[in-house]
């Protein structure tokens, strides 16, 4: 699986979840910092983005897993670092040096 990938379903999850819940989705990018960014998204959106996230890719992301803020939880972060996230999660479980 490759970075590029991870990020395709995490806009795909923020995409279903604006779409669900009836409101504006702009267009979404690397750059996009979902939190803040696209409109009415919020922490809890985070948690359901995380749950399709992870059945888009047959991971199960730890349940104390911070995807769409820093690690303190101050910080809503861009989706290239949200997946940069979930690679280095998938390198840990499956002792892979390096996903591109």
């Amino acid at each position: 699986m490759t970075r590029q990938e991870v990020e395709a379903a995490v806009i795909t999850a923020i995409t279903e979840i604006q779409g669900i819940s009836g409101r504006e989705c702009p267009k979404i990018t690397a750059k996009t910092i979902p939190i803040g960014g696209v409109p009415g998204f919020d922490s809890l959106n985070g948690l359901e983005a995380t749950i399709l996230i992870d059945k888009r890719l047959g991971i199960e992301t730890p349940d104390d897993a911070r995807l769409f803020t820093n690690e303190t939880g101050e910080r809503a972060i861009p989706i290239a670092e949200i997946a940069q996230r979930i690679v280095e999660f998938i390198e840990s479980r499956e002792g892979k040096a390096h996903v591109k």
